[in-house]
């Protein structure tokens, strides 16, 4: 009958272990994006790129297009960020952050890069950055589409898209205070959830 009893399981115990495995999963995915496409390599910048809007890549490494900056493209490996560019964690920070860039830092989803946030003077190749009116936003990109915001004191968003790629402006008081490149699933997820959340 001892025996028989230390083979069942305690409730306590059990639930300790749930909590446990629950309070895991929080830490683990609390700046993770839910994954809805797979990542892969970025669409071709050839036709579909719509009217005044540049898809080309460039060697500035100011300037990020919807196919990325320099050598560095949507849809690579962390691995192969890490050997070109020193991509390494920063303690202090919410994302990773590149050794040669200060300008540009990384959001990856299941090891890929998945978007791009630009810090001032990283702009677009038609040279709207941090700090541009809506005004020029809304004339630089004319069919973009405006986001609303989805929780108290975020930011509202403007998307500019070519293909599965885009830029997000995100605004308050009529400037841009937050400006993504990257896949269109995440940087609307970004919006809807307040970016930034740290």
């Amino acid at each position: 009958m001892g025996i028989l009893r230390s083979l069942v399981p305690r409730p306590g115990l059990a639930l300790v272990a749930v909590a446990a495995v629950v309070v895991l999963a929080l830490v683990l995915g609390v700046h993770r994006i839910q994954r809805i496409v797979p990542a892969g390599s970025p669409p071709s910048a050839s036709a579909r790129a719509s009217p005044g809007v540049s898809v080309a890549p460039s060697a500035d490494p100011d300037t990020v297009s919807f196919t990325g900056t320099g050598d560095i493209r949507f849809g690579q490996s962390a691995a192969e960020l890490t050997s070109r560019h020193g991509l390494h964690a920063v303690p202090s920070a919410c994302m990773p952050r590149f050794a040669d860039l200060a300008q540009v830092h990384p959001i990856l989803v299941d090891g890929k890069l998945a978007v791009l946030v630009l810090e001032p003077p990283a702009h677009t190749p038609e040279g709207v950055s941090v700090g541009a009116s809506v005004v020029t936003v809304h004339r630089t990109y004319p069919g973009a589409a405006d986001l609303k915001p989805t929780r108290p004191y975020a930011y509202a968003g403007i998307l500019a898209t070519d293909g599965d790629l885009g830029y997000l402006f995100l605004y308050s008081g009529g400037t841009v205070q937050r400006e993504l490149v990257g896949y269109t699933t995440y940087l609307r997820q970004l919006c809807e959830s307040g970016f930034p959340t740290c």
